[in-house]
């Protein structure tokens, strides 16, 4: 029964990916995942999470681990990551799997009606114009009007409200699929899943938190002042959105070579920049298309999907390299891995890829000798600045879901979530995105990893290549290896694999704060 298990998983990826793409790329009005998690039954059915179980603590039971050391931020339970065989590893990964799969299903209906509400919403803005949901999300960063911009704001806030009742209702039946399955809690079956601790993650980025509250404080206040001619108790959470597009920047950093830009320096990386045709790139303009970019790797390695619609600015930039790191690592994916490893594992690994790419912006040789950009110390400031702020969100984010998911449900936790979101920005936050602004299975933690991986993979890139390793041709084969056994490894063995220590905030801090000077 495991192998038909992981075809069916295998299967529900390929269809789910497909469906995903279809629909947030604005090709197809109606997501319909609902039909499709009914394809494939066997993958989220009680009986194959009691199978896969029962073939994991036999498997472990032929390997004690109690020898296996723990690394920072492990759960008790992860040391099954580390020093055993590959049969446990893909058990434990098909484990996650077919939990989360199993909990998926049970909201399958609502994440289709909330996909579908937010691709029909409209907005209509100051004299009149109206906005799809999504689209008014981008424009809101490029509104320069403030009053009318103020007004958009409260607009799109609107729609996070009519749709918290739907999110709510996925969040309890999320709490209690947990609780059907014997864990005590949400978050302590996250951890089991996972190996390794949301909670000392919680902890060790309150630090973090602390120790950057006043140099963040100092330069958000001197661009804000620079740019918008605020003062930081005068700013609201909208006028940060379009400081952020860094509009004086667009200039260099223009829509129409973004892609030849990155794929010219790809191939200068002596690699395909398309995976010999694996990659295709969807870079049109649709009216219901999603603002943010994404990948969505339907087949790994052959068919995988990277969609943006650019409109210019250094954030197109990013967003595209961020995606393209994740298409890139799935791309060149061995054929030949088992499903776990091609489509499972810690997405914090394919997260650390894609942040690596897009902190190129975070290189001065890039800018100067990708996008020729003519004063890059004036451009780091600004956006180490900008960078800091998402960290430190997602910082206060890990903190506020750790309460969320432990509270008793998620009424009265909107104006926690503005108040942690307000104290890290600096700048008041609205409380109707207290449920909009959650990713669903702690996924903030990924994130959070893949960041402190980043800080550790590029500084391994700058030793072995050169400052310009993105343009040397040794890079390309170096990475290549470590894409090509998908995510076998987690985002902790990747970092030990590379010769550092391990994940821990202090690089990633030592990265963020070299360019605030």
């Amino acid at each position: 029964m495991l192998e038909s298990i992981r075809g069916d998983l295998e299967g529900l990826n390929h269809d789910l990916g497909l469906e995903y793409y279809l629909a947030l790329s604005g090709q197809k009005p109606d997501a319909e995942m609902a039909p499709i998690y009914a394809k494939y039954p066997r993958v989220s059915q009680r009986e194959s999470i009691d199978v896969v179980r029962a073939a994991l603590v036999k498997a472990e039971a032929d390997k004690p681990t109690d020898s296996v050391p723990r690394a920072w931020g492990e759960a008790p339970t992860a040391i099954h990551r580390r020093g055993l065989s590959d049969e446990v590893r893909r058990l434990r990964f098909l484990l996650e799997a077919v939990i989360l799969t199993h909990l998926d299903e049970r909201v399958k209906e609502q994440s289709d009606d909330l996909l579908n509400r937010e691709a029909s919403a409209t907005v209509q803005a100051v004299g009149g114009r109206k906005f799809t949901f999504r689209s008014a999300l981008a424009a809101l960063g490029n509104e320069s009007d403030r009053d009318r911009r103020g007004a958009l704001a409260v607009a799109i806030n609107t729609v996070f409200r009519d749709t918290n009742g739907l999110r709510g209702e996925m969040h309890g039946a999320l709490h209690s699929g947990a609780r059907s399955l014997r864990y005590p809690a949400y978050t302590d079956m996250i951890e089991d899943l996972c190996g390794y601790s949301v909670t000392a993650l919680r902890d060790a980025l309150a630090g973090f938190l602390k120790r950057t509250e006043d140099v963040y404080r100092e330069h958000m206040k001197w661009l804000l002042k620079r740019d918008l001619g605020l003062a930081p108790g005068d700013a609201r959470r909208d006028d940060l959105a379009y400081l952020l597009r860094a509009h004086s920047q667009t200039r260099y950093f223009p829509k129409e070579p973004l892609v030849e830009r990155a794929t010219g320096m790809v191939a200068s990386m002596g690699i395909d920049p398309r995976a010999e045709g694996r990659i295709h790139f969807d870079t049109e303009e649709r009216p219901q298309k999603s603002p943010r970019a994404f990948c969505s790797p339907c087949r790994v390695p052959e068919e995988v999907y990277l969609v943006i619609q650019p409109a210019g600015g250094h954030g197109d930039y990013a967003a595209f390299l961020h995606e393209y790191g994740h298409a890139m690592h799935f791309a060149w994916t061995r054929a030949g891995e088992p499903v776990e490893y091609r489509y499972l594992g810690d997405n914090s690994l394919t997260e650390g890829f894609a942040i690596t790419m897009d902190h190129l912006l975070m290189n001065p040789e890039w800018l100067r000798r990708v996008v020729e950009h003519p004063q890059p110390k004036e451009f780091l400031r600004e956006y180490a600045t900008q960078e800091l702020y998402i960290l430190r969100r997602y910082a206060a984010k890990v903190t506020y879901e750790c309460d969320l998911h432990a509270a008793d449900g998620p009424d009265g936790m909107a104006g926690h979530y503005a108040e942690l979101m307000s104290a890290a920005a600096g700048v008041p936050f609205p409380p109707e995105m207290y449920l909009y602004d959650v990713d669903r299975h702690f996924y903030v933690t990924r994130y959070l990893r893949a960041w402190m991986m980043e800080a550790c993979l590029s500084s391994a890139l700058t030793q072995r290549f050169g400052e310009d390793w993105f343009r040397n041709p040794k890079t390309g084969p170096f990475l290549q290896a470590l894409w090509s056994t998908g995510q076998r490894d987690t985002a902790d063995e990747l970092v030990r694999r590379i010769g550092a220590e391990g994940l821990s905030p202090e690089p990633m801090l030592e990265r963020v704060t070299r360019y605030l000077d």
